[in-house]
């Protein structure tokens, strides 16, 4: 594992140095040059210091599924512990990405398919009172052209998450919640996008539905284990992994305050999910190649919307210059991960400070710059 507390990746990792490196990260560092290693450690020393974030965890894998490992700054501020690259963190809204692979799996079973992409809100969630649930497609909640309100910038769940995110919240709760918002758009309006944790949570009801079990077991089992994730779970409890990386926010005094615990029944199926960097890795080449998927269903989760920025959204992620991933924010953590399928390169990265109220965007900022660097000709 290439490890980056102090000093420089030029001599740590790009000096093809067998004493830090296993045969198979050498082979990925001799594809880089010097000159882009010391870039990319420049990038991160950059952002992290912007961010005011205390560490950051970045990871690139190439051809050889070996990632390397860039560790840098601290895990745990009050203890001095320094970030390593085994810690898990909430990885918020990549949740998602989870959620919509188990949702166009149950669509693409070729003997018992359960979810129709177009068929509606309605048809899954008879009576849940959403407005136009009658026109909504489980499509659009995929790719977030639905309209449905989202409901973590609703104030009856605002008032009571960024205070107090160890509350228990019940489906029913929620449900009213989202219900109480005003549709954004008309499901389906040309050119109309807008990102919302409530189309992913009523597609974890969807889940459930079809199913009879829950949400958490359903992902779980048919993209965690299947893919081999060891270090990714949907916890069900407010408890933190372990070994866990201390997730730190900014209070209005400008201090860095510890969020340790939140409760998965807030994000739920948008953005709940705990990971590592290694899992998450192996995850976005899965994401971004479509792997659990058959031919057709990738056409479908590949077929991609405007969105802002110039980015694109499909079925569960999105695309920026031909990179294929997603990012998470929750309160204390913040994550990037996209995927190359031209160049067959990932990158993640993890920070361990994030106020969603207030959000920065380091993450992908980081994450972006270094494929420009390794990747330039995708810009």
């Amino acid at each position: 594992m290439c490890v980056l507390l102090a000093g420089s990746i030029a001599t740590r990792c790009a000096s093809n140095n067998s004493k830090h490196l296993s045969p198979e990260q050498t082979a990925l560092v001799g594809y880089f040059s010097n000159a882009q290693m010391i870039r990319i450690e420049s990038v991160i020393s950059e952002v992290l210091q912007k961010s005011g974030a205390p560490g950051a965890l970045v990871g690139i894998v190439g051809a050889t599924d070996t990632p390397i490992i860039i560790a840098k700054g601290y895990s745990n501020i009050s203890s001095s512990t320094p970030m390593e690259g085994d810690l898990k963190f909430r990885i918020a809204s990549n949740t998602k990405t989870y959620t919509a692979m188990t949702v166009l799996q149950l669509a693409d079973d070729p003997v018992d398919p359960k979810i129709d992409l177009d068929k509606t809100l309605e048809y899954y969630l008879p009576g849940s009172g959403i407005a136009y649930a009658d026109v909504i497609t489980v499509r659009q909640l995929l790719n977030h052209t639905s309209g449905v309100a989202s409901y973590n910038e609703i104030a009856a769940f605002l008032d009571i998450w960024l205070v107090n995110p160890l509350y228990e919240w019940t489906k029913t709760e929620i449900m009213d919640i989202i219900r109480s918002g005003s549709p954004d758009f008309y499901p389906g309006t040309a050119g109309k996008w807008k990102y919302s944790d409530s189309n992913y949570f009523l597609l974890g009801l969807i889940i459930e539905k079809v199913t009879g079990s829950s949400a958490e077991s359903v992902i779980t089992a048919m993209t965690i284990d299947k893919v081999g994730l060891s270090s990714t779970v949907f916890p069900t409890t407010s408890e933190a992994p372990t070994p866990y990386c201390t997730g730190y926010k900014m209070d209005s005094s400008g201090n860095l305050v510890e969020v340790i615990k939140v409760h998965p029944s807030g994000p739920w199926t948008g953005g709940a999910m705990t990971s590592d960097i290694r899992d998450l890795a192996k995850w976005v080449k899965v994401l971004g190649n479509g792997s659990l998927l058959s031919e057709m269903m990738k056409a479908e989760c590949f077929t991609f919307v405007p969105a802002v920025d110039g980015s694109t959204y499909g079925l569960g992620l999105m695309e920026i210059n031909g990179l294929r991933g997603h990012t998470g924010t929750i309160q204390g953590h913040e994550t990037a991960i996209f995927y190359s399928t031209q160049k067959d390169l990932a990158v993640v990265v993890m920070l361990n400070r994030c106020n969603e109220e207030n959000y920065t965007g380091s993450s992908i900022e980081i994450n972006i710059k270094i494929f420009r660097i390794l990747a330039p000709e995708l810009f």
